[in-house]
């Protein structure tokens, strides 16, 4: 891959600025496709916060074993030899054999994560999408055996409504490259219809619908019969232990090729709450 030469005192790439000057987004995490740089954002704390409790929280579940896992993200993944490569935002690995240089992580035999967490505010979900379907790329190679896929877990965090904001949790398992298997709206509120729920449907797989939170079947009333529930939502996500947002990941997926010593038990399902995300998300979010 060519190198990008970035002059002394680097590039102005994209601003943005409220009218009182204040700075609101730097474009700065990049990605190289086919020769094209990529610019994304740089993580915000709402951003930075719900992808590391993800992490945490999975890591917790493997107690007293998690230090089988390795978590990384800052560094630069090859997605695809010479064309493709990424900085994920966080990552986990597991202890795994060095694999070919040729189609290793980091060009050094290094394998590829197991699972990789990308999250968002100002992209597109679509966008957020594209790039989790990055790390689906074939890196098969002619004589070798196909390398396995990477779980995927994407957060998008969407813009306040007053004191409401909403979140979709998308979850790619392996062997489902083309379209996550949950959707998952988990916020304080639902997914707006105009800008969110078209998106949404545009990534579902066949015959498949949103999760989650949902648009109230009726206008809230003046006096909400509920406190817990004000917006009148249909399953809102207002308190741990809900099962519709418990997200199961497979261990035998997040270990996948790992060798573990004999002496370790392993529990079959890690099982992160959403709200927990939502409630950490909400606490960043300005």
């Amino acid at each position: 891959m060519n190198e990008l030469k970035i002059p002394e005192g680097g590039v102005d790439l994209k601003r943005r600025f409220r009218d009182d000057k204040d700075l609101v987004e730097v474009k700065s995490r990049i990605w190289f496709r086919n020769g094209r740089a990529w610019i994304f954002e740089v993580p915000s704390s709402e951003i930075e916060f719900s992808s590391n409790l993800l992490t945490c929280l999975i890591l917790q579940h493997y107690i007293p074993n998690q230090d089988l896992l390795m978590l990384h993200g800052s560094s630069t993944t090859i997605l695809q030899e010479g064309r493709a490569c990424a900085e994920p935002y966080q990552g986990l690995s597991p202890p795994r054999p060095k694999v070919p240089n040729h189609f290793s992580g980091n060009g050094h035999g290094a394998p590829y994560p197991t699972m990789v967490i990308e999250a968002a505010k100002s992209q597109s979900l679509a966008v957020l999408h594209r790039k989790c379907l990055d790390y689906f790329l074939d890196r098969a190679v002619a004589g070798v055996v196909t390398v396995e896929s990477t779980i995927r877990v994407a957060i998008k965090i969407y813009p306040r409504d007053n004191a409401n904001f909403a979140i979709v949790i998308l979850y790619y398992r392996n062997g489902a490259p083309a379209n996550p298997v949950r959707i998952i709206s988990c916020g304080t509120t639902h997914l707006d219809s105009v800008n969110a729920v078209p998106h949404v449907n545009a990534i579902s797989p066949p015959g498949y619908s949103c999760e989650g939170v949902m648009s109230p079947l009726d206008p809230p009333p003046f006096v909400p019969v509920n406190p817990a529930n004000p917006l009148n939502l249909q399953n809102p996500c207002n308190k741990l232990g809900i099962p519709l947002y418990q997200l199961q990941i497979p261990t035998a997926e997040l270990f996948n090729g790992a060798v573990i010593p004999l002496d370790v038990v392993l529990p079959s399902i890690c099982t992160v709450d959403l709200h927990s995300i939502q409630q950490t998300a909400n606490n960043k979010l300005y």
